[in-house]
């Protein structure tokens, strides 16, 4: 992959985001952002993105909503990437046939992987035995250095510490975390050793430079603080009316109604029983809860 020049700020929606200080940035960079990243009360990463990147879970709803951003000329965002990386609990669906015709253009995370076998087996190892995922932050991480970025800096990341609320959109039961308030929102399949221990073994692999652009950043603790470059005004307010919550459009996901079927559920759960697959009783629940749309 050939080596880009330009900086990478990877912007998380931890607290520590609302402190970030572009000063701490060169002149020219990119931006990665993921998830629900319109929540954010300000601009605090600005307005142009380069990439942004949607858990596959919810990915229908995200690009809808990113549509209506881009549309309301709320942000502006070269490419989109759904998160897809076909974790070891994941395979009920994650061919995603038809995908790439709906969604012309995003790309799936896991294709990455390939040339990269070292990172892989890595992630896939800690997956398959400890039931530990890296997070949005560190994917996109992971994918700015395949991307040939080696000058990073991070903000946001803060390992789900600090003051938090969360709550759920009330027709899809979708979480919604603000930038200042996220504790609530953690995961049991992450954890701070799991995130560290990824970031490390990608920084050796690509020969990855890694700062901090945030005082609050819990990252502050293991990575340094980046040089004071210039000073920049403070973050740009977002316009009134602005997108903060997801949205959720009134027509059904085709790709849901095709990975449902009935026969790819009798098919799969059959096939559970049979191995004895631990994941036999939390496949059930997760059937049921999309098929009542919970």
């Amino acid at each position: 992959m050939r080596e880009n020049k330009r900086a990478l700020l990877i912007a998380g929606n931890g607290p520590s985001l609302a402190h970030t200080d572009l000063g701490y940035l060169p002149d020219e960079f990119d931006v990665y952002r993921c998830n629900q990243f319109y929540f954010e009360e300000k601009y605090y990463t600005g307005k142009r993105i380069k990439a942004v990147f949607f858990n596959p879970g919810v990915f229908f709803e995200q690009y809808y909503t990113l549509g209506q951003l881009l549309r309301r000329g709320e942000y502006e965002v070269d490419e989109v990437f759904c998160s897809q990386m076909r974790w070891g609990s994941e395979n009920f669906g994650s061919g995603f046939d038809g995908f790439s015709d709906l969604y012309p253009g995003v790309k799936q995370v896991y294709e990455l992987l390939s040339s990269y076998p070292k990172v892989a087996a890595y992630l896939k190892y800690n997956d398959l035995y400890l039931e530990q995922r890296i997070t949005s932050g560190v994917m996109m991480l992971l994918v700015g250095a395949i991307n040939g970025y080696r000058d990073i800096y991070m903000s946001g990341i803060d390992f789900y510490e600090g003051k938090a609320y969360a709550f759920r959109h009330k027709k899809k039961g979708l979480l919604k975390v603000a930038p200042d308030f996220y504790d609530k929102a953690k995961s049991p399949c992450h954890s701070r050793q799991t995130d560290l221990e990824a970031i490390e073994l990608i920084q050796k692999e690509f020969g990855l430079k890694i700062y901090c652009v945030s005082k609050e950043s819990k990252l502050g603790e293991v990575f340094p603080l980046a040089d004071k470059k210039r000073e920049v005004n403070k973050a740009e307010s977002k316009p009134r009316g602005a997108i903060k919550d997801i949205l959720i459009p009134n027509v059904k996901n085709p790709l849901e109604i095709k990975v449902l079927g009935r026969q790819n559920i009798y098919k799969i759960l059959i096939k559970d029983f049979l191995t004895g697959s631990r994941g036999v009783f939390r496949r059930c629940f997760q059937f049921t809860k999309r098929l009542l749309g919970f």
